[in-house]
């Protein structure tokens, strides 16, 4: 999520300590969950997505976090989530979230 032309609007988290949009890769902050929470990007209309980056980050004590394991779903529709697994190969998927 380095491109701007996602609005930070669209990237929400029901949980944080430190705000959603800040989540963006090579930011100079970082995102950062209170609870073991969700980052949810509404991309607004189809995309073919053919890489998945995080990064971690160092806050004001010296502490450096990062996330160790994640998991990624997307919806197809309005109730139905859909979770994608890797099995070792390079993969490409679709994202369609409503907008």
């Amino acid at each position: 999520m380095e491109n701007p032309s996602i609005r930070n609007i669209r990237i929400t988290s029901a949980d944080y300590l430190s705000s959603p949009n800040l989540a963006r890769l090579n930011g100079r902050f970082a995102w950062c969950t209170t609870k073991q929470t969700y980052l949810q990007v509404n991309l607004g209309k189809r995309h073919q997505l053919t890489t998945i980056a995080t990064q971690g980050g160092q806050d004001n004590t010296g502490i450096i976090s990062w996330v160790r394991k994640y998991k990624l779903s997307f919806f197809a529709g309005p109730r139905k989530e859909i979770f994608y697994q890797e099995s070792g190969t390079q993969q490409s998927f679709f994202f369609l979230i409503p907008p």
